[in-house]
């Protein structure tokens, strides 16, 4: 689970090691880690530069964070179960900028 975060938000304390990977959207995406454990913390995507999607399983406290919808199931693994209460994209929303802005 991932949540989108304004770049500016982000606050690092140590050290973080990346690596460039294609993302499915085509767009490249950067890749953060802890250089230590490998723990992916959070991806950034030459599509929307000034977002990040944060690894929801990073913060402390991740328990008022809710799904808003499922994006790319297109690409899920068998046997994931996906709520039918929480609407599902098979890839992304068209401008997924501008739907992470509307209102939830």
């Amino acid at each position: 689970m991932s949540v989108a975060v304004a770049l500016n938000r982000l606050k690092v304390e140590g050290a973080v090691a990346s690596f460039e990977a294609a993302a499915y959207s085509g767009a490249m995406k950067t890749c953060y880690f802890c250089p230590t454990c490998g723990t992916r913390l959070w991806h950034g995507s030459s599509a929307a530069p000034d977002i990040l999607t944060l690894k929801v399983g990073t913060l402390d406290d991740s328990a008022s964070i809710a799904p808003r919808a499922h994006l790319w199931v297109s690409k899920k693994q068998a046997g994931i179960y996906l709520d039918p209460s929480i609407p599902t994209f098979d890839t992304q929303p068209d401008n997924l900028t501008q739907w992470r802005e509307e209102p939830k």
